[in-house]
């Protein structure tokens, strides 16, 4: 499929990854994966996902400190980022760099499924309706807004 939405997941537990990755593209997206931090930042730099799924705690450079070098990047200060953790240790951080954060253990796998599927309509429309000119937090209010997300 010429037009499917790309998600690039930069999770380093490599079943759930596979898992994920399958119901992605079952879905029909896109769906890169990388295994820890660095390489999904190069991952990302390179490919222009139209969303990227990270965990936090990885090996050679964690979730949130991807994020930030992203940020740094002209494309990567407005990528649509979700961060999916265990913990709400990092939450107010990751909001703060203008990314979505879930419990992964709150959430199915088909929930997940959902939320991109959501992220990449309400995205596609704003660029419809903006050219382009939106920010991930207003992405993010609206996806929370529609699925009922606090």
């Amino acid at each position: 499929m010429a037009d499917a939405a790309k998600v690039l997941i930069v999770e380093d537990e490599q079943a759930y990854a596979q898992t994920l990755k399958l119901k992605l593209a079952s879905s029909g997206f896109e769906v890169l994966h990388a295994l820890n931090g660095e390489d999904g930042l190069k991952d990302a730099l390179e490919s222009h996902p139209t969303l990227i799924l990270t965990d936090i705690m990885m090996p050679k450079m964690n979730g949130m400190e991807m994020v930030g070098e992203l940020r740094k990047d002209g494309w990567g200060q407005t990528a649509l980022i979700v961060v999916l953790s265990n913990t709400e240790i990092s939450k107010l951080e990751a909001e703060a760099a203008g990314c979505l954060y879930l419990i992964k253990s709150d959430k199915s796998l088909d929930d997940i499924v959902q939320l991109v599927q959501e992220i990449v309509e309400i995205s596609t429309y704003m660029t419809t309706q903006t050219q382009g000119s939106f920010t991930p937090q207003q992405v993010f209010a609206k996806v929370k807004e529609r699925l009922g997300i606090a």
